[in-house]
């Protein structure tokens, strides 16, 4: 369900039916099988805080609407439906979920990049371990935490080079959360292009 793969949930009650073919067991037997699984989900509903109402309808109608199916083909088609709508539901919510957290990670980076922070300072402030938050930044962005926070400092860098014109390198090195200059002159040349004094010059 947490995958959102409607193959694995194919697969999932293709089995579930199949074993139930092989081993002779009766509609009302399945009925029972197929409650305990919508039990299931509800559980997985509650523990990720996903409202039952929003996803499907109340546990007593899903029962009923099982209820009235007479051939295992019919209840297996509508399971299959049921789980698809809650697994598209469980994919939104973790979307939501997931884009708040890059929300919270760059509010935090834009807001101490002047300081010495790493991945790990920023997966702290957020109770994240830093591999778990890394590679989800990387999923939702397409780049690290670090090659944002450098995207960050350079921009502002530029800004500090185009804005205050007799503001020293040096200075504003220190300014975006550098120690060492010539690293800092280092990978503003990587990622502009150009040397801090070239590019105050081009934009002069």
């Amino acid at each position: 369900l947490t995958s959102g793969s409607k193959e694995d949930i194919s697969r999932f009650t293709s089995d579930v039916f199949k074993d139930s073919a092989l081993t002779g067991t009766s509609t009302i037997s399945m009925k029972y099988i197929v409650s305990s699984i919508m039990i299931g989900t509800h559980v997985i509903l509650d523990e990720m805080n996903i409202p039952n109402e929003v996803i499907c309808s109340d546990i007593l109608s899903l029962y009923n609407k099982f209820e009235k199916y007479e051939t295992l083909d019919d209840m297996k088609k509508a399971l299959i439906q049921e789980l698809k709508i809650i697994s598209e539901g469980i994919s939104a919510q973790l979307k939501d979920y997931n884009s708040n957290i890059i929300k919270e990670a760059k509010k935090y980076i834009k807001e101490n990049y002047n300081n010495q922070i790493s991945v790990q300072k920023v997966a702290d402030s957020l109770n994240y371990s830093a591999n778990y938050l890394n590679n989800l930044f990387k999923q939702e962005t397409d780049e690290t935490i670090l090659e944002y926070i450098t995207r960050v400092r350079m921009k502002k860098a530029c800004d500090y080079l185009s804005g205050f014109p007799e503001m020293k390198v040096y200075e504003i090195c220190k300014l975006v959360g550098y120690s060492q200059e010539s690293y800092f002159r280092s990978l503003f040349k990587k990622h502009i292009g150009c040397a801090p004094k070239e590019y105050r010059g081009l934009v002069k």
